[in-house]
């Protein structure tokens, strides 16, 4: 049981190269957890401002994603970072069971 009394859920992560995203059970937005080390605060900072530029100019729907940058993304061109982004949204979608 987690927190408030209900069961956990195992999500699987889909892997990129750069990003790793899974669905998020409570959350409805776009969140980017960026591990401390990736960076001082000002990388950490500067890659979450990407995902959320990202997330909020894709056109596909991306409600209740979480993102896990890797090593390679605080260094990836912008375009490279979209393309892995949509290529994610694009197979968790497939794995939802609809």
């Amino acid at each position: 049981m987690v927190g408030n009394d209900r069961p956990a859920e195992r999500v699987a992560w889909v892997r990129g190269s750069l990003l790793w995203a899974k669905r998020s059970a409570s959350d409805p937005g776009v969140t980017a957890v960026v591990r401390r080390r990736l960076g001082n605060a000002v990388a950490r900072n500067r890659i979450k401002r990407r995902l959320r530029r990202i997330a909020a100019t894709s056109p596909l729907e991306s409600v209740g994603i979480v993102l896990l940058p890797q090593k390679a993304a605080m260094s990836a061109v912008y375009s490279d970072l979209m393309a892995e982004y949509e290529r994610l949204l694009t197979q968790l979608a497939a794995q939802d069971p609809q």
